[in-house]
């Protein structure tokens, strides 16, 4: 029989640093025949509840089935919080300059000009993707410092350099999720805190309003201020690929940008519209995607993350999935029904239940 053990701990700087081990002990240190290390960033020591779609994740990894024993590549996801697809430069921002760090690594893999998350709510998004489910079936329902990403990623990446296994590493940018950058409530917020400020901050003059929202000055300021959200985001997207590259591990990792879901704003967040799911998915693979590719004729979804990893890693893929590995696509290969996905809506973080159900192809959506 084999016994899954988890190993939880605080370090100094308020990371939870979990382990998953498949043998019936485990101590400090203690490398287990299949050991994972799952890193996340919380601002709260409340937020714990945030980890365990990704100790669902961790399990799976640590106790399915392997198909091959060739050398595994190491899995970095990078997600960020609440920003719109097209917020992102090479998926055709208006506004100049938001995301450098994001568009360089899009140059660098494949990026899907069709790819939605499956509902646009912050955790059951995440749980999606570790999950490969619907959220109603799966029943699942961070930070802002760059400098603190690149410190915490370093020190990850040396620790699972110490071992012979992969690693999984997920970092989540808790932008552009609000408080926005500079705004009032930021500043309330975080009152006698130092806040990392943007490498670059956007006036109202600099911003396109979004045609879903009125053109008015109150509009414009919240505007700029998401925007400067989004390129704090992108900075540290930065920092967490400045610290892989400075591991050497960069070759033999797989890297997936995604972001949760639309902007908080009317028509995107918390809804079942094009802006609400449509997520500007990236990966790179070295040695197998093509460097600057894209895909718009096939849609993916968020079911499909974990599948597809899961084929990366040659393991045997649970049958209670609902989504599909999209492996094929990263290849260059075409694969059928691609031609629409599903997406859902359940209840706001107020409790407040607006049921809704939505087929998405690249042109309309039914809902």
């Amino acid at each position: 029989m084999v016994y899954l053990n988890f190993y939880l701990r605080l370090d100094k700087t308020n990371v939870l640093i979990a382990c998953v081990c498949r043998k019936s002990e485990m101590g400090e240190g203690f490398i287990g025949s299949s050991r994972l290390i799952v890193k996340c960033d919380f601002m709260k020591k409340g937020q714990f509840h945030l980890l365990l779609p990704f100790l669902m994740f961790a399990v799976l990894l640590s106790s399915c089935g392997t198909k091959s024993s060739k050398v595994k590549p190491n899995v970095l996801l990078i997600t960020v919080d609440d920003m719109n697809y097209n917020s992102v430069g090479v998926f055709g921002a208006v506004v100049p300059g938001t995301t450098p760090n994001i568009d360089k690594l899009a140059s660098q893999g494949m990026r899907f000009e069709n790819a939605h998350v499956t509902i646009a709510v912050c955790q059951p998004s995440r749980g999606v993707l570790a999950t490969g489910m619907y959220p109603h079936r799966s029943g699942m329902g961070m930070g802002r410092d760059a400098n603190r990403y690149y410190e915490e990623t370093k020190a990850f990446l040396k620790q699972a350099s110490e071992t012979t296994k992969p690693f999984y590493l997920m970092a989540n940018a808790n932008d552009p999720h609000r408080p926005f950058s500079n705004s009032d409530q930021e500043k309330r917020a975080y009152k006698g805190k130092d806040i990392s400020p943007p490498s670059k901050i956007y006036s109202s003059e600099e911003i396109e309003v979004p045609s879903f929202l009125p053109d008015i000055p109150e509009v414009r300021l919240e505007m700029s201020e998401y925007y400067s959200s989004v390129r704090r985001a992108d900075d540290v997207v930065g920092a967490v690929l400045k610290a892989l590259d400075e591991s050497g591990q960069a070759e033999n990792t797989i890297v997936l940008f995604l972001s949760d879901h639309g902007m908080a704003l009317p028509f995107a967040k918390t809804n079942c519209y094009h802006n609400s799911t449509k997520t500007p998915w990236i990966v790179r693979w070295p040695g197998v995607v093509a460097q600057g590719s894209m895909n718009n004729q096939h849609i993916i979804s968020g079911i499909d993350f974990m599948p597809t990893v899961l084929e990366v890693l040659g393991i045997d893929i649970p049958k209670s999935v609902d989504g599909r590995s999209f492996v094929p696509l990263l290849k260059g290969a075409s694969q059928g029904d691609r031609e629409f996905v599903f997406t859902q809506f359940h209840e706001t973080s107020a409790k407040n239940r607006f049921p809704m159900r939505a087929v998405q192809s690249r042109k309309f959506a039914y809902i």
